[in-house]
């Protein structure tokens, strides 16, 4: 592949030539400065030399394009190894000294940069230990030229070319290069109030041609700070220092300086010092020559600040806590939780933050660098309370938040952890270690219940119950209960406010609950408690059915349904015999009385009636007896009576059939003693008798003496003499012979009455 060769190179950097161009030359020296517009320099393009041309004409070309005095050049030679006309590709290396017998200087060539140049338009820059062949590609000068040996597109047609640049000779000024700051964030270069940082500023002057002049060297350094306000320093090749603007936010001194041995460079060195706190400076630099070229002043874009203020603690933050009680954080032992440090800087920001969580024997601490990022934290462990690991970080500016992760170890116990943070900014400032008012707190022990009473014996009244829920550390969360008559735990609570009543007989448990704050739980039982509010109650056997004449033996056997059982009994009012069992002897009809005691206390009195003995004997009236005599036979009648209760079941004539019932007859045919027997239900028997005495079948006697016995023609006196040995004589009457005279009343057993007779006659008595 040829390009169009420029045979005189020289006539494209001649000002004045006034030599005519054919066409086709006017149309590449456009092209040609076409392309150095776009790169923002002024190239001038040398011909393309072909692969076979000899290095004499390179050199000649050079010599040809330095020897104009009236212009400064300088150049940087390059070879090229390229391909088809598709993907032309140019690698450049140093033109110094392609071969030992071309006199090029070293000091002619730009060392700043290495230009790699994408064919036609695009300039690409490498740094200085970049230069040379293209990795991968060894070339070699061969007789006149270069020529690929191995690598990278071996095989593909070479050539060598020259460029060249035109500058005049004005001193470039090449920026500042800071150090000693105390922190740097991309150009804001950062400075805790009253330190400083070293300014290096560096001057450069490039030479003309192979000829160094004396008034082509820097001679001073300046350096101006603007911003907040305007400082500005001097510093010349011989290190005098001058300062001609000055003011309290900024310092600026004399360090040192230094120059290359060919003079192209002068490096001076400025102490800045910040002074106030906020102040915000930018560097500014320029150079100036022996004859006073200079660039003016360029903005370096590298700021100073200033910072003079320690960072704001905020304190920190506990979350996921089981239970926040004031600035107490309650977990358990074992629970992960995060602690947030919270810091301020507005000024060069936070640099650390740093969290401590400390009790009796533990301290451990944890740090976070933001300017590290993430995973970058570093762990202290004095005893084995906690363990951290790397947080989420909230960086929001000026505003920082670390949320480190804790995880407290399980075997921690019961233990009050404080918490301290502290804050470093990036230059240096730092809060110190800053108590937090929250804490951390771990309950290891789960609640404990009492209750008063813990049991009950048998009582018959209510119970009430008095529990007590305590928890030492988090404190009492739930506090439940749960009546049952099992001792299996319940599933099925009520909340407890107060003490609690149980009034239902039975045995009861009394199941309680505690849940702490942070989640423990603790169930009790407490019991039995025994509640028999029911009397107890008993039977009495042997009471009689039938009726008896005996005693009887009553026999109480006392019973209890309330649950408690019998303790004792007694008879009603007597001694207290232990035990559900007494007896007692009915001797007669009446209420028989026992009382029972059960083990709650109650009370009951039993009685039984006792209607069934009769010990009193029967008796009975006997009517019919005659009062008056008589000469006939009486009928005695028995009417049986029994005052025992039993009642008479029979009756007879003592010594015959018994008749049932209460009554029978009996014939008195003469005077005498009648008996009857009469017997109850109880089988009690009796005889009852009755005399009878005024029954009298036999005649009277009678007797009559005459007086006088004989012959009378008187009266005669009859006496009559009158006896009876039954009933007594009650009245007699005399016949005269034709009637009866009247009654004369008598008594006694005896009798003596006269009757005087008149005439004979047959008398008569009775």
């Amino acid at each position: 592949m040829r390009i169009r060769q420029i045979k005189d190179i020289r006539r494209l950097f001649t000002p004045t030539s006034k030599r005519k161009m054919s066409k086709q030359k006017k149309r590449g020296l456009i092209l040609t400065l076409s392309t150095l517009l776009f790169v923002g320099g002024i190239w001038g393009q040398a011909e393309d030399v072909s692969a076979n041309a000899p290095d004499s004409y390179i050199r000649q070309q050079l010599t040809n394009a330095f020897n104009n005095n009236s212009t400064t050049y300088t150049y940087r030679g390059y070879f090229s190894i390229h391909g088809g006309a598709s993907n032309t590709i140019h690698r450049w290396g140093r033109f110094d000294d392609p071969r030992p017998n071309i006199t090029v200087q070293n000091s002619l060539y730009h060392p700043r940069r290495f230009n790699y140049r994408s064919y036609p338009f695009i300039e690409m820059y490498s740094p200085l230990a970049n230069w040379g062949f293209v990795p991968g590609i060894v070339a070699q000068w061969d007789g006149g030229m270069y020529s690929v040996a191995s690598g990278v597109g071996a095989g593909w047609q070479r050539s060598a070319r020259v460029d060249y640049t035109r500058h005049k000779t004005v001193p470039e000024t090449r920026g500042v290069t800071i150090s000693g700051y105390d922190h740097v964030n991309g150009n804001e270069y950062w400075v805790r109030q009253g330190n400083s940082v070293q300014a290096r500023v560096h001057g450069r002057q490039d030479f003309n041609g192979t000829r160094w002049r004396w008034n082509d060297y820097v001679t001073i350094n300046f350096m101006r700070m603007t911003g907040s306000s305007t400082v500005q320093g001097n510093m010349n090749h011989n290190g005098v220092y001058s300062n001609d603007r000055a003011h309290a936010h900024l310092t600026i001194s004399r360090n040192g300086f230094s120059r290359t041995t060919d003079h192209r460079d002068l490096f001076t060195t400025f102490n800045v010092r910040g002074n106030t706190h906020g102040t915000r400076h930018q560097f500014n630099t320029y150079a100036r020559s022996a004859n006073g070229r200079n660039h003016g002043y360029v903005a370096s874009g590298k700021f100073l600040n200033v910072d003079g203020v320690v960072p704001t603690d905020h304190g920190a933050t506990v979350f996921n806590a089981r239970y926040v009680n004031g600035n107490d954080h309650w977990i358990r032992p074992g629970d992960n939780i995060v602690v947030e440090a919270q810091g301020y800087d507005r000024d060069s920001r936070m640099r650390q933050s740093n969290i401590r969580l400390f009790s009796n024997g533990h301290d451990n601490r944890a740090r976070h660098f933001w300017t590290l990022g993430q995973g970058t934290d570093q762990y202290q462990r004095t005893g084995d309370t906690t363990t951290f690991t790397g947080g989420r970080v909230d960086n929001w500016g000026w505003t920082t938040r670390y949320h480190f992760n804790v995880s407290v170890n399980s075997n921690a116990g019961n233990r009050t952890i404080n918490i301290e943070t502290l804050h470093g900014d990036n230059v240096g400032h730092g809060t110190g270690w800053t108590t937090s008012n929250q804490r951390i707190r771990t309950d290891a022990t789960a609640p404990t219940i009492s209750a008063n009473p813990a049991s009950s014996a048998w009582g018959n009244s209510n119970v009430t119950v008095a529990l007590t829920h305590a928890d030492a550390e988090s404190g009492i969360a739930t506090r439940q209960f749960a009546w049952s008559t099992s001792t299996v735990t319940p599933t099925n609570w009520t909340n407890y406010s107060g003490p609690v009543t149980q009034s239902t007989q039975g045995t009861w448990y009394l199941h309680a609950r505690a849940v702490d704050n942070v989640g423990r739980v603790t169930t009790e039982r407490f019991g039995p408690y025994r509640i028999d509010n029911t009397a107890p109650d008993g039977t009495i056997t042997g009471n009689p059915t039938s009726w008896t004449n005996q005693n009887a033996t009553l026999t109480f056997n006392a019973t209890d349904t309330g649950g408690s059982g019998v303790r004792r009994v007694r008879i009603a009012g007597g001694t207290w015999v232990n035990g559900a069992t007494t007896t007692q002897i009915a001797t007669e009809n009446g209420t028989y009385s026992f009382e029972v005691e059960d083990h709650a206390g109650n009370t009951r009195t039993v009685s039984a009636t006792v209607n069934r003995i009769d010990k009193a004997v029967p008796n009975g009236t006997i009517t019919g007896n005659p009062t008056a005599w008589q000469n006939t036979n009486a009928t005695l009648t028995f009417n049986a009576t029994d005052t025992g209760g039993s009642g008479v079941r029979r009756v007879r004539i003592a010594g015959g059939t018994w008749v049932d019932g209460a009554t029978t007859t009996q014939i008195a045919t003469e005077n005498g003693t009648y008996s009857f027997e009469v017997e109850d239900h109880a089988g009690n028997t009796s005889t009852r008798s009755h005399t009878v005495t005024n029954i009298d079948k036999i005649l009277p006697n009678a007797s009559s003496t005459q007086s006088p016995t004989a012959w009378t023609n008187g009266n005669v006196d009859i006496t009559w003499n009158a006896s009876a040995t039954g009933s007594p004589l009650s009245r007699i009457r005399t016949h005269n012979g034709s009637t009866w005279g009247a009654w004369s009343a008598v008594s006694g057993t005896t009798s003596s009455t006269v009757q005087t007779v008149t005439s004979n006659g047959i008398v008569l008595r009775k």
